[in-house]
């Protein structure tokens, strides 16, 4: 869930339906997270770049500061994800001593 997080850094957080979710740059142009032909891809300016393979559906949950997402598997498999509505600074922004 790593890539997630990192998918999402540079977009700001808009809306989420049950099975998509929206973010916009700073442009205001939509980046979505969705399944599409058993995948889970972000797709942003006409490119869909998958994330996950073998999903055949997601339900994504607001919570007061992040997204849960379930993901169904088509062999069965459940998993869950939490993606944080604001992702942490990129590493090399962080102080270090």
């Amino acid at each position: 869930m790593l890539q997630l997080d990192y998918e999402t850094r540079g977009f700001v957080y808009q809306s989420n339906q049950g099975h998509y979710c929206r973010y916009l740059d700073s442009e205001e142009e939509k980046c979505d997270f969705r399944v599409v032909n058993s995948k889970f891809i972000k797709e942003y300016k006409k490119g869909h770049h998958p994330l996950i393979t073998n999903v055949k559906n997601v339900k994504m949950t607001k919570q007061s500061h992040s997204i849960l997402i379930e993901f169904h598997f088509r062999d069965g498999g459940t998993r869950y994800a939490k993606v944080l509505l604001e992702p942490p600074p990129k590493m090399e922004a962080l102080d270090t001593p």
